[in-house]
């Protein structure tokens, strides 16, 4: 898994939250995600807005290292602020 190398990484996520990045139930999940992440030149995580604030058990990544976000149009404006100053680009669904 180590040697892996991504292009572009599309990445789901079942919590996302500004202040604690991404999560997801199960260690596995997070290690493997992790691993892609690190390994990939671009990062795009796809999550509906109605995961935002969950909380999950294990974390796999910070705002830092997702490139673009893809959410639906109801993600709240100061979320949208604060993760482009992170330097995340989001792309709304219609």
């Amino acid at each position: 898994m180590k040697q892996l190398r991504v292009d572009l990484a599309f990445l789901g996520t079942e919590s996302f939250s500004v202040s604690t990045g991404l999560e997801v139930p199960d260690e596995g999940d997070a290690s493997f995600k992790e691993v892609v992440i690190r390994s990939s030149r671009k990062r795009v995580l796809m999550a509906t807005s109605n995961k935002l604030d969950q909380t999950r058990l294990y974390k796999f990544a910070d705002w830092e290292s997702i490139d673009h976000l893809i959410t639906d149009g109801t993600l709240p404006n100061d979320v949208d602020e604060e993760l482009s100053r992170c330097g995340v680009t989001i792309c709304r669904t219609t």
